[in-house]
């Protein structure tokens, strides 16, 4: 791995001296001590750890592994697999054609990779699942690719055999088009540029949770209010809100948000309770136009300067997810076969040209460096323990645990 080299401008000399490096990481290779370090890196709330220059290159080398892995082994068969389904959907169910021509052969050949990749994804979760037990339904994105499956061969099914009506089956399709996107858009975060974006993405919807809350219940609330006055109002009379879904509940909600967000079609709202009706507007653009909204922008901002001030670490936490995300699929000593030592080559900057001062703040950095260097050896070594006792731990909690299953059955008995 070899770090950028700045060249300053004042600098003619294209020749630049570099400082090699060896980091040993065959001790990955013993027992499951990859999976341990990789899920104790993307577990953690400290972010700084990120920084830490021989945290970062034994990210990047392990990823430059994974990566490979996981592109050929997931991300492009899903990429046929998308690709198959939404033109499937989007194009040739729109009507059969059951001559032989092109356009037969297309809608087959999508068919048929969509049917082949399904059972390769299907069979994927079912091991996750298994792997991962009563967790695996905990976590979002399993459920995104579960109900992805479930819609999936539910709307080929039923498009197939005509079991519903055709506007069923295109809702059915609709939904299951849009976890396929989705999904498409998390899978980005395999590219290095996509990874910062989408976790900045997660860390502001982690940040708003609390205001989503809060503007939830106060449209929650103007949707209420505005209910009752409909009742006010005679079949004679223009209803306070359009019919949107047919369902009033909703349909006062929808009405709420549109307000929110500049909607000012109010026409009907003078034609019964006006005074009544036009408080709550007011109260309601008040407090969600003028507080709420300029409140949402003021939490994304600070929440995105916090996070690109720390983008690199961002990524490369993204990274570790990812891989402890795919570990079980892959065999690590295959991927790193006859790999076991990181040639990491930096700028040596103590014996750069320049004055004697420069020449000596040069050493300084050099001598700082090299304890950082000493210390993020030991925060490796600190990390595989901490795996190992963790390990230690629940293997002890475990026989403790049947231990006093079995005496409270002698206790019985």
């Amino acid at each position: 791995m070899v770090e950028d080299i700045t060249v300053d401008r004042e600098d003619t000399d294209n020749q630049k001296q570099v400082k090699a490096k060896l980091l040993d990481f065959n001790w990955i290779f013993n027992g499951n001590n990859a999976e341990k370090f990789i899920k104790v890196l993307s577990d953690t709330d400290n972010d700084d750890i990120f920084a830490t220059d021989s945290i970062r290159v034994m990210i990047r080398f392990l990823w430059d592994g994974y990566f490979k892995s996981i592109t050929e082994s997931l991300f492009y068969p899903f990429l046929v697999y998308f690709v198959a389904f939404l033109s499937y959907v989007t194009v040739f169910s729109a009507e059969h054609n059951n001559e032989f021509n092109f356009t037969f052969v297309l809608e087959m050949a999508c068919l048929v990779v969509t049917g082949k990749l399904y059972v390769h994804f299907v069979l994927l979760e079912v091991i996750q699942g298994w792997r991962d037990g009563f967790s695996y339904i905990l976590d979002f994105w399993n459920l995104m690719d579960v109900s992805s499956l479930i819609l999936n061969a539910t709307y080929i099914i039923c498009e197939l055999n005509q079991y519903l009506d055709e506007n069923t089956i295109n809702l059915i399709g609709s939904i299951a088009v849009g976890i396929m996107w989705l999904k498409m858009f998390y899978w980005m975060r395999i590219f290095m540029p996509f990874a910062a974006f989408i976790r900045t993405v997660q860390e502001i919807m982690s940040r708003i949770a609390v205001f989503t809350i809060m503007l939830l219940m106060v449209l929650f609330g103007f949707a209420n209010c505005i209910v009752v006055l409909q009742l006010n109002r005679d079949e004679d009379m223009d209803p306070v809100f359009d019919s949107f879904t047919g369902i009033t509940f909703f349909d006062s909600f929808i009405h709420a948000y549109l307000t929110g967000l500049g909607d000012f079609s109010k026409d009907a709202y003078s034609e019964h309770n006006a005074k009544t009706v036009w408080v709550f507007f007011l109260i309601a653009t008040v407090i969600v136009q003028l507080v709420f909204m300029n409140l949402l922008i003021a939490l994304m901002s600070d929440a995105y300067a916090d996070i690109m001030a720390i983008q690199e670490q961002s990524t490369m936490k993204e990274l570790c997810s990812m891989m402890e995300d795919n570990i079980w699929l892959l065999d690590i000593g295959r991927i790193f076969k006859n790999q076991r030592y990181i040639l990491w080559l930096t700028p040596d900057r103590a014996s750069a040209q320049g004055s004697q001062t420069e020449r000596q703040i040069a050493q300084l950095q050099e001598f700082v460096e090299s304890k950082q260097e000493s210390s993020d050896a030991k925060i490796l070594r600190e990390i595989s323990l901490i795996a190992e006792d963790m390990e230690s731990v629940k293997t002890t909690l475990a026989e403790i645990e049947k231990k006093a299953a079995d005496d409270g059955s002698d206790d019985e008995y």
